[in-house]
């Protein structure tokens, strides 16, 4: 699976973690089962179990991490539009990754208007570039 990614919504931080049908490749459920205990680690050696469903019947299966994920998301502040990133690690399994999303607040005086009104300016920090 080449990497793939999405911003969490509020159904990824509240109820559930909807995950790409690509990442099925990377869960192994049991025969006639359509829910498994998945294990992670996070970097700092911390376990988390998750349940991850799907779609007993139908073309379209919808897997979702649900018991498990929302201590997970409390735990490590994960918020709306967060980009979580899921892929393969190096043993096969399947790896998520989440960069926060960090806005920053810059004040910026204009020199066009003769009132030197301020203006307040909200960008990412993947859009700043330092030299």
């Amino acid at each position: 699976m080449e990497e793939s990614s999405k911003e969490a919504t509020l159904t990824d931080i509240s109820t559930r973690l909807e995950l790409p049908s690509k990442t099925l490749k990377y869960i192994h459920f049991p025969p006639d089962k359509s829910s498994v205990d998945l294990k992670f680690t996070d970097r700092s050696g911390q376990l988390y179990t998750f349940s991850c469903r799907k779609r007993p019947e139908g073309h379209y299966p919808k897997p979702a991490l649900t018991r498990g994920w929302l201590d997970f998301v409390r735990s490590k502040a994960i918020r709306v539009g967060d980009r979580l990133i899921f892929r393969k690690l190096d043993g096969g399994e399947l790896g998520i990754e989440v960069k926060k999303k960090t806005e920053m607040k810059l004040f910026v005086k204009n020199h066009w208007d003769l009132r030197s009104s301020v203006h307040l300016l909200s960008v990412t920090v993947s859009e700043l570039q330092f030299s």
